[in-house]
């Protein structure tokens, strides 16, 4: 009996785990301010670590280079654009707020699953009444936030980290920054792992507690 309450409890405890907890997010901006081979780097430097840190020192410390790294800024300035953006980004701009819209730029710290770092331009396009939409390089629209962003983009992977502004399709240039997964999956997927995973784990446990019935109990003559 009491060989059968342990397998018991010990099954319940791998019950209770399945599923799992999120990952807890890298220190993707030490890991910038550590390497000099950052794609599309608006800071490079030609070496790393002390050499670097010295100069984003001398540019205002760690807030003042995440601040011009990562903060939004208009594309428009004394009438002449900063921003190229190709063919499909323009259509979505265009559907969204017309020929009259504002546009402004909004770069992404990327960390790869394999640590590889890049700075990605997205765009941010504001029509008349306020309402802003945010433009990925594939030309693909978000008007959801952050949230939207990660679920719906084909541009990362789950494994993939993004450091941008918690408002991320804000031009008002408040708020702060925030380390997030780069790409979400749909909802309902991990509660369909977790559950088939429980599932295996409680036919395992059913089948070890009856082998132990089984073994304990004797044989009827």
């Amino acid at each position: 009996m009491r060989t059968r309450l342990l397998a018991a409890v010990a099954c319940l405890s791998a019950l209770a785990g399945c599923g799992g907890a999120e990952a807890e997010p890298p220190d993707v901006i030490v890991e910038y301010f550590d390497s000099n081979e950052v794609a599309n780097d608006p800071f490079p430097t030609e070496s790393c670590c002390e050499d670097r840190r010295a100069q984003f020192a001398a540019m205002g410390g760690p807030d003042a280079v995440i601040g011009g790294l990562l903060s939004v800024y208009s594309c428009e300035e004394d009438g002449v654009t900063s921003c190229e953006l190709d063919a499909a980004q323009t259509e979505t701009a265009r559907d969204f707020a017309g020929d009259d819209g504002e546009l402004f730029g909004r770069p992404i710290l990327v960390q790869y699953a394999d640590g590889d770092l890049e700075v990605v331009d997205l765009y941010i396009v504001q029509r008349s009444d306020g309402d802003t939409l945010l433009i990925d390089p594939d030309g693909r629209g978000y008007d959801g936030g952050l949230d939207d962003f990660r679920s719906g983009n084909d541009l990362f992977e789950a494994e993939d980290w993004i450091v941008t502004a918690e408002d991320i399709a804000g031009v008002d240039g408040g708020g702060g920054f925030t380390t997030v997964s780069a790409k979400t999956t749909p909802a309902w997927v991990p509660w369909a792992i977790g559950a088939a995973a429980a599932l295996v784990a409680l036919l395992l446990c059913l089948k070890i507690i009856a082998r132990l019935r089984d073994h304990r109990e004797p044989t009827r003559s």
